[in-house]
């Protein structure tokens, strides 16, 4: 949502003194459709994977995303088996990915 801007903009500017609980750093990599963010919490590491929807132009761009895998591990071993790997459900739907020039 919009309200979130704000604080994920403090939080880029100023990523050592930003007192917000709630926002977590993290990193993704983009390979052709395919989205993995990956981001450390303090008792886990949590990994997204997401795909880029095709079928859904906004303006000439991709605008949507959806869900495939939301995981979390507290050793950050998302893929030997066996793991200590949690699966979460995901939604279905797609949803918007929303650009702002204040990020």
């Amino acid at each position: 949502p919009h309200e979130m801007f704000p604080r994920f903009r403090k939080c880029l500017l100023h990523p050592n003194d930003h007192e917000d609980p709630t926002i977590v750093s993290g990193t993704y990599q983009v390979q052709k459709t395919q989205v993995k963010v990956s981001a450390k919490q303090e008792w886990q590491y949590v990994q997204l994977e997401m795909t880029i929807q095709p079928q859904y132009l906004l303006h000439g761009r991709w605008g949507y995303l959806s869900f495939d895998r939301h995981s979390s591990s507290p050793t950050n071993d998302f893929e030997s088996w066996p793991s200590d790997r949690v699966d979460y459900e995901v939604p279905e739907e797609p949803f918007r990915f929303v650009r702002d020039k204040r990020l």
